[in-house]
């Protein structure tokens, strides 16, 4: 290259040459492009790099690394790879009890007519082991009874305050009583022992007769996902009544008027509960009066949660069960009442109803407005209100309630 006179290598550069280096710097320019694409596709796939004309610093994932001869490179670091994520965990949707999920699942050992246990010899003379305490209670296991247990007395009994559990038992009720006025599967009378209902079959009248296949399996109607009933009778009024504290949990109870009924007394703070449990299948004849759960007069100190209660109701003539039954709905699933009215009016406290599934009666919760009578606490929460023909809910308002909905997940209040 030869400058002309009073030619400088700037003023070359910027002169005469000006559209010849135009043309050299688009070419380094795309050559620095090509190197650079090359270097990410051979070098840093899915690598980036981004430099700040400023202060020329790098950013992403490039860095500017000095080898041992003194020269310095650009290296590309492979993004890091976030270790795999864990969903949480996914809470399984509220599975109700069943009338199969729920109630006898061994073998009876024996079969027995109803007895009248009013003695603590009853259990030794049977052979049933325990001490009648609450914590070791007389065990009386894998038992069928045919007709009515009868539990205490009017009067005195040496097993008041004691404690009796059955489990995996079968309670037939009274075969022998027309309703209404007739028996119960279990019946507790005021010096009846605290008695504990587990993993049982409460299918009262005797012939409350469930079809079945030639292996003995119950057959169950598809349309319905209940079991063929070939006939009911409907002679027992309760599946249970109580006048002392019991429990009752993972039992299936059907067939009777009143499913399970008391009356407790507010001084009896052990308390009921009824807890995991299916119920349905009310029977009902001629001026029969039905509820699923019934507590009266001074009925207190009662924990109902976790159970599936359906007030599907048939119903019979006095001919029986031709023609075909119709079937309806019970009256309450809950009914609370403070019968007798006036001034011996009961007074009742303390229940607690929550996570319960009730649907298919006229009113689905029924009790006394006056909290005067129903005493706090009374709460109501996390139950699902299903179909009813008349009310969802008739009561006092409770002291307590939330996460109460309708079987459409619509928000409830009362």
């Amino acid at each position: 290259m030869t400058l002309k006179k009073d030619q400088t290598a700037n003023s070359f550069w910027t002169g005469e040459h000006s559209g010849r280096n135009k043309v050299v710097a688009l070419a380094a320019v795309v050559t620095v492009a090509i190197i650079l694409y090359a270097l990410i596709l051979t070098r840093a796939a899915s690598s980036y790099v981004s430099i700040s004309p400023s202060t020329a610093t790098l950013s992403g994932n490039a860095q500017v690394v000095t080898e041992s001869d003194g020269t310095k490179s650009l290296v590309f670091q492979a993004p890091a790879t976030p270790p795999p994520t864990t969903p949480p965990p996914t809470t399984p949707p509220a599975t109700w009890p069943t009338r199969t999920s729920v109630g006898a699942k061994l073998g009876f050992l024996r079969t027995m007519s109803g007895p009248g246990i009013d003695d603590t010899s009853f259990f030794k003379n049977n052979g049933f082991p325990g001490s009648g305490t609450a914590s070791d209670p007389y065990l009386v296991d894998r038992v069928s009874f045919t007709s009515q247990v009868t539990l205490g007395n009017w009067d005195s009994s040496n097993l008041t305050g004691k404690w009796v559990k059955f489990t995996n038992c079968s309670f037939a009720g009274e075969p022998n009583f027309p309703t209404p006025g007739g028996s119960a599967g279990i019946f507790a009378r005021d010096n009846a022992p605290f008695f504990i209902v587990e993993d049982s079959n409460i299918k009262v009248g005797s012939r409350y007769v469930e079809k079945t296949d030639e292996n003995g399996k119950v057959v169950i109607d598809p349309n319905t996902g209940k079991p063929v009933v070939l006939s009911y009778n409907g002679s027992s009024n309760f599946g249970i009544f109580s006048y002392v504290p019991f429990q009752l949990r993972r039992s299936v109870v059907l067939g009777a008027n009143i499913l399970v009924g008391f009356e407790t007394e507010r001084s009896e703070r052990t308390g009921v509960v009824i807890e995991g449990n299916y119920m349905s299948d009310v029977y009902s004849s001629k001026d029969d009066h039905t509820d699923i759960i019934n507590g009266n007069f001074h009925a207190s100190h009662v924990t109902v949660r976790n159970n599936f209660l359906d007030g599907s109701r048939t119903n019979f003539n006095a001919a029986g069960p031709s023609p075909a039954p119709s079937v309806t709905v019970v009256t309450n699933g809950f009914g609370v009442y403070d019968d007798p009215t006036g001034s011996s009016a009961g007074i009742f406290e303390n229940w607690t109803v929550d996570h319960n599934y009730i649907t298919n009666c006229a009113t689905l919760f029924l009790s006394t407005t006056s909290k005067s009578r129903f005493l706090d606490p009374f709460v109501l929460t996390n139950n699902i209100f299903g179909d009813y023909t008349y009310l969802s809910f008739s009561g006092r308002t409770p002291s307590t309630q939330s996460g109460n909905q309708t079987a459409a997940g619509k928000a409830l209040s009362f």
